[in-house]
């Protein structure tokens, strides 16, 4: 939330500086200018969108930016996929079918604009019409250390529709 021009995040779920010694919670690293651009490129309305991708960002796998179980594993192959409704019990949301649905629907439509482009935020991926991975657009946060990562993983997605 925004407080004369001062952006705010909940401390609960964020940490500024070092991460004190024995937290024993799953974190990423997130700058505040990432923050802040997020916040001054989005709407309004999508805030609290982002609230729930900052809160998803532990569970990100750092090669492919999938929703996983196992988001420090290497090898693609091995990733384990949070279902819709366990991404909803990770974030405390209601796993009634139509909630589920309006939740990703809002999740769906959040978008940022940056240098006059408009990007998605979070989206379903199926490979082979049987995995459903659900992503966060590695152009607008990266855990890896490798861009060239998520190029190899972007051509990866991509590969079946240029056939």
């Amino acid at each position: 939330y925004e407080v004369e021009n001062k952006i705010y995040i909940n401390p609960e779920y964020f940490i500024k500086g070092k991460v004190p010694k024995g937290y024993n919670k799953e974190y990423s690293r997130i700058y505040i200018d990432t923050i802040r651009t997020l916040y001054y490129c989005s709407d309004s309305k999508h805030h609290r969108s982002l609230g729930y991708i900052m809160k998803l960002l532990p569970k990100m796998n750092y090669k492919t930016n999938f929703i996983v179980h196992n988001p420090n594993e290497d090898d693609i192959s091995r990733l384990i996929p949070y279902s819709l409704e366990e991404i909803c019990l990770e974030l405390n949301l209601s796993t009634h079918i139509k909630c589920m649905r309006d939740f990703y629907k809002n999740l769906n439509e959040t978008t940022i604009t940056m240098a006059e482009e408009t990007y998605k935020i979070f989206t379903r991926v199926t490979i082979d019409d049987k995995y459903h991975f659900y992503i966060i657009n590695p152009l607008v946060t990266y855990k890896g250390k490798y861009m060239d990562d998520v190029n190899k993983m972007l051509e990866w997605l991509l590969a079946p529709m240029n056939k």
